[in-house]
């Protein structure tokens, strides 16, 4: 099954528009691939955050210790991304 996609009209500041036409060229990206890109990744730093603080409501806040072990798992799976970067399942096709 295809994805479906919407058109929608937005208007932006003219210097954001240029420096996403910019970084859109620079990644031989289209503006639109671009802005999925980044769209998704603001909905899942909000999902990490609000994880987070379901998280906290429940369990009390993350200490320095679990901090530390989260920057660890983080480091070594960018490093074994980095090491087989096939394995990224965030690759894809973007329109």
């Amino acid at each position: 099954m295809s994805e479906r996609f919407e058109r929608i009209s937005f208007t932006l500041p003219g210097p954001i528009a240029r420096r996403i036409r910019a970084a859109a060229a620079e990644q031989s990206e289209t503006i639109s691939g671009w802005l999925v890109q980044a769209a998704e990744h603001r909905l899942r730093l909000d999902a990490g955050r609000q994880l987070l603080t379901e998280w906290e409501a429940e369990l009390g806040p993350v200490t320095a210790a679990e901090r530390a072990a989260i920057a660890e798992e983080i480091s070594a799976a960018r490093a074994a991304r980095a090491t087989h970067p096939h394995r990224d399942s965030r690759q894809r096709a973007t329109g």
